[in-house]
């Protein structure tokens, strides 16, 4: 642990003077990078369902310049000692990924951990221990001991969870807040990302989202989306406008991917939830998004030309590509015969089959029944409390 982290660790202690509050949640998405995921998903949720604004809603990020939270929401700078105030006094604490070693969770707080994503291709935590370093199976194997509550998007995720994830404690088998949006009807919604977007509302929306490997080859992520336009508007007989949503560490090569005509680079948009809730088919490649986008039973392809590869990875698999649902292709030119050919039947069948397998639990209220824990840990628990005194 470093003199910063040391630090912190002792001005987190010498808050501990400082009262829990009852009613405050914090929130933090991937150590303050974003405002997005889980978390966001659930703190909507908090927005338009407390009506009497019970709950002190505060969101821990990285740059707060970068960011627009919505009102209700008090933003405050990592490491600044509002922040650690914050983080000391909050009733409820929710993240998606692993909280550093300098946090100390107080007696009387819960810690919610809702990971980042509802199934993945990768193996991860112990089921990957070998691959993975030192330090950071350390770190989870102290955030696990500390964790009160971890959301699970099925059950084979619950299985992962119970496995590999260091951790006894309870799990909510709620389905991932991120994805009930996929799965609720807002058409109002949807007309307002497309607006965001640059696009009409009637636009027919492909949406391409490559993630990352360690050795970037351009035919690895290249594809010619002036053919995959022409083929689909010859099926279809509606125009189609391409999105591609690329990695961080992608955007260096962004002119090598992107190319064409009625294109938009859709790296820069914040959620990549609300792409995924428009398009109307989705491309990717070993990315979990795959996971999440399969609920809408909307088409999803895999391009993968490095398969062979890939299995080889250090971190090892746990559903090879050809398990997956997903039409899978390894040379770009290979996907203009798969969407025209093409049976949305045939391929919804594969996908209801795959997902029965894993025993999905996302319905579209996992928000809800998280808002219901959280509600019953701050105020119906002190409620009792009270009258056990009287």
């Amino acid at each position: 642990m470093n003199l910063k982290h040391v630090a912190i660790k002792l001005v987190l202690y010498a808050l501990r003077l400082y009262p829990i509050k009852q009613n405050r949640i914090f929130f933090m998405s991937y150590y303050g990078q974003q405002y997005g995921c889980n978390p966001k998903y659930i703190s909507d949720y908090f927005i338009k369902n407390d009506r009497f604004q019970r709950f002190d809603l505060v969101w821990g990020v990285s740059k707060t310049t970068e960011f627009i939270l919505p009102p209700r929401i008090k933003k405050v700078r990592l490491f600044s000692f509002k922040t650690l105030r914050m983080l000391a006094t909050s009733k409820v604490i929710i993240t998606n990924y692993r909280l550093p070693d300098y946090f100390i969770k107080r007696e009387g707080q819960h810690y919610i951990q809702t990971w980042h994503s509802s199934l993945r291709l990768k193996k991860v935590e112990k089921d990957a221990e070998a691959a993975l370093p030192a330090s950071y199976v350390k770190m989870a194997k102290r955030d696990s001991k500390h964790t009160d509550l971890i959301l699970s998007g099925s059950r084979f995720s619950t299985e992962t969870i119970r496995r590999a994830f260091w951790y006894k404690g309870d799990i909510l088998e709620s389905g991932m807040p991120r994805n009930d949006m996929l799965l609720q009807r807002n058409d109002l919604k949807k007309k307002e990302i497309k607006l965001q977007i640059g696009t009409s509302s009637e636009a027919k929306l492909l949406l391409y989202a490559p993630t990352f490997r360690k050795m970037f080859k351009a035919n690895d992520y290249k594809l010619d989306f002036s053919m995959i336009q022409h083929i689909l508007e010859q099926k279809t007989g509606e125009k189609w406008t391409i999105l591609v949503r690329l990695h961080p560490h992608l955007i260096q090569y962004s002119k090598d991917i992107l190319s064409g005509k009625d294109v938009i680079d859709a790296t820069a948009y914040p959620d990549i939830q609300e792409l995924l809730t428009v398009a109307d088919i989705c491309i990717t490649d070993y990315s979990s998004l795959m996971f999440d986008y399969m609920i809408t039973k909307k088409p999803c392809f895999l391009f993968v030309p490095d398969l062979e590869t890939y299995k080889k990875d250090d971190r090892g698999l746990y559903f090879t590509p050809e398990e997956l649902p997903f039409p899978i292709f390894k040379k770009a030119e290979d996907l203009l015969g798969l969407l025209q050919e093409f049976d949305q039947n045939q391929y919804r069948k594969k996908v209801q089959q795959f997902t029965d397998s894993v025993g999905s639990y996302d319905d579209g209220t996992a928000a809800r029944q998280v808002y219901e824990h959280i509600e019953n840990i701050c105020f119906r628990a002190k409620r009792s409390e009270w009258n056990e005194a009287i």
